[in-house]
């Protein structure tokens, strides 16, 4: 398990992932930051300090470094070390004297994706991690987390199995992504745990979405199972396959291509259902805007209002379909030779979407998010443009048009999932999602007609 450079409490908190079982009364010895202990009430319902009376009957015991070791405390003791030339920072890796919880050499650079590669003495762990083995990039970094617990004890994998942890970008959701590894250091599952609402709701419907879409058959693409759900304190988890083994899946760079085309084209048509003001579409996003309506800015609630009094007008008389919700490249892998891809991260699926719901995502997304572009919705998608082509293939393959409608309504639904963070209680992480909501935000008053 490998959590973050900064002490920002949210990466320095994964070591809780370790615990045998997080139990309810968790004793700390030594002094903990306030961030710290915010993250760590996700889990636990009761943190006290050593000296409090709770704490001789806590479930566990989180010692600080230079906080000496309890000797008569009950439960589970979680050791967190220090290395003196990072000083405040925090590196928290397995220990060497624990191997259930070992990195395999091949997972620790993605493991290391939460520590910030620019410091030289990171990259020079990457380095000897790469060619020389784990140990020596553990000795270099020197931070280490040390779990004294009951032989054959529990925690969110089985015993044996071992256990990769990264918080990923910091947001609303605050979820963290779980690699869970045989003893062979095979990968076995992927997980998502989370204990704030917003997230489980998120992992609700992702456990939901993998069992309708595992049942739907698509043949163009090979999507996750389901293998099973988890409470961990006051979080809970769900567990998924990874892609097959047996072939060379990795991150896929193929971009809007045919073969993805046709992932799009096969979910809408085995997925058809009539429109209408009673579809499911009209209900999500009417309850989530009634429900955020009171929390958002007056400017900001203005705009979404006028977008949903055209909300049924805009619908029209299209077939619905269900889409991903969060199509693109990021959560699609391929083999190397292009022929089968693979398709995760359903938490956001959509069951009644409009038409070109998941390939105006795309567009938006590779556009505005990672390509940090400017052009308007118009010119990405006319003949010429980035996406032209790809346009033409998704609009021959439905027989439709893409409509200026097609764009608002995606933005719509997109506004309001983004804009959940104006619920009581996620005003620290609300400036994240800013940056999305101001190019998601014109969308809705796109009118132009496609060239």
């Amino acid at each position: 398990m490998i959590a973050g450079a900064r002490d920002d409490g949210e990466s320095l908190a994964c070591w809780r992932y370790l615990a045998p079982a997080p139990g309810r009364v968790l004793a700390v010895h030594g002094e903990l930051s306030e961030a710290h202990r915010r993250a760590l009430q996700e889990t636990f319902e009761v943190i006290v300090s050593a000296r409090d009376p709770l704490a001789s009957a806590a479930d566990g015991n989180l010692i600080l470094p230079g906080a000496p070791v309890p000797a008569a405390h009950s439960g589970w003791k979680v050791r967190l070390h220090r290395h003196a030339a990072i000083g405040a920072s925090h590196v928290v890796l397995p220990t060497l004297e624990a191997p259930r919880w070992f990195l395999p050499t091949r997972a620790i650079g993605s493991g290391l994706k939460l520590v910030t590669s620019s410091r030289p003495l990171v990259r020079r762990a990457i380095q000897l991690a790469a060619h020389r083995g784990v140990a020596p990039a553990l000795r270099v970094l020197g931070g280490s987390v040390t779990l004294h617990a009951p032989e054959g004890s529990n925690g969110l994998v089985p015993y044996g199995h071992r256990l990769a942890c990264s918080t990923g970008t910091r947001s609303a959701l605050r979820k963290a992504t779980l690699l869970e590894l045989d003893a062979h250091g095979r990968e076995v599952a992927y997980g998502k745990i989370a204990g704030r609402s917003l997230a489980l709701e998120d992992i609700d419907a992702e456990a939901r979405w993998l069992d309708r879409i595992a049942a739907l058959g698509l043949t163009s693409v090979e999507v996750p199972r389901l293998l099973r759900t988890a409470s961990f304190g006051r979080e809970r988890a769900v567990f998924q396959s990874p892609p097959d083994a047996s072939s060379a899946f990795t991150s896929w760079s193929g971009g809007l291509s045919e073969r993805v085309i046709a992932v799009l084209v096969e979910l809408r048509e085995r997925t058809r259902v009539p429109g209408g003001s009673a579809s499911g579409f009209v209900h999500e996003v009417t309850a989530r805007f009634d429900e955020l309506s009171p929390h958002l800015p007056a400017a900001r609630r203005a705009r979404i209002a006028a977008a949903m009094s055209c909300l049924e007008h805009d619908l029209g008389v299209d077939a619905l379909s269900w889409a991903h919700g969060d199509f693109i490249d990021w959560n699609l892998k391929g083999d190397q030779a292009g022929r089968r891809l693979f398709l995760f991260d359903w938490e956001h699926a959509v069951s009644d979407a409009p038409p070109f719901f998941d390939f105006i995502h795309w567009v938006v997304f590779s556009h505005y998010l990672v390509g940090r572009g400017r052009s308007a919705f118009a010119e990405l998608v006319a003949p010429g443009g980035p996406f032209g082509e790809a346009r033409r293939q998704v609009e021959q393959a439905l027989g439709l048009q893409l409509e200026a409608r097609h764009v608002r309504l995606y933005a719509l639904r997109a506004c309001l999932l983004h804009s959940r963070g104006w619920r009581a209680g996620y005003e620290d992480v609300r400036e994240r999602h800013e940056p999305t909501l101001a190019f998601l935000l014109p969308l809705l008053e796109v009118r132009e007609r496609f060239a």
